[in-house]
């Protein structure tokens, strides 16, 4: 074997565990399961740049949880195997989620860090009287979210109805009557 094999299966194992966790949380297009887990390739220092998405071992990790049964396609034509969800076997190997967050998840289809990604939205439209850019709301948040990680979070707050998109060209969302609703009702997820 090649020196640093283990060190791969180590950063492989950190990338199926992060994928896993976020189809659990909600996230099942492959293009958004790429963006939001890219950054853990950074963490486990298995050769990405600083900022640097590393798209086939993401791609690659994804594909061998479809061949190992803990990741199915919706289909196998077209748009339909562009995203995937959990088997079973998936759904017990896939790090646990709180009772309430299961709660928050089956009421919203939302996880609780797209939840308070909303709510950091909603402090910072209130303290600055308006929207943050994804850039900005990366740099004033409490939250350890990468620029790669809070487009998929937008997508699936706007997906579940919680939020709707202003700017030009859509890279601010507001919370809505719904979102504000879910805000108040688990208000003892967030932060």
């Amino acid at each position: 074997m090649a020196y640093g094999n283990s060190s791969n299966l180590a950063a492989q194992e950190e990338i199926e565990n992060t994928v896993l966790d976020a189809v659990q949380k909600g996230l099942t297009q492959v293009s958004d399961l790429v963006s939001y887990c890219g950054p853990e390739l950074i963490d486990v220092n298995i050769g990405a740049n600083d900022r640097e998405l590393d798209v086939p071992q993401v791609s690659r990790a994804i594909e061998n949880m479809v061949q190992r049964g803990l990741l199915e396609r919706h289909g196998k034509r077209g748009l339909d195997q562009l995203q995937v969800r959990l088997t079973e076997e998936g759904r017990a190997t896939a790090p646990p989620v709180t009772e309430r967050e299961a709660e928050l998840m089956s009421s919203y289809g939302v996880s609780r860090t797209a939840l308070q990604l909303l709510a950091n939205i909603r402090a910072y439209e209130s303290r600055t009287g308006r929207l943050p850019t994804i850039t900005q709301l990366r740099d004033d948040s409490e939250m350890d979210l990468v620029t790669y990680q809070i487009q998929p979070l937008y997508s699936q707050l706007l997906s579940a109805g919680l939020a709707d998109d202003k700017g030009l060209f859509r890279f601010k969302i507001r919370p809505n009557q719904t979102g504000e609703t879910a805000l108040e009702e688990f208000e003892d997820l967030l932060e």
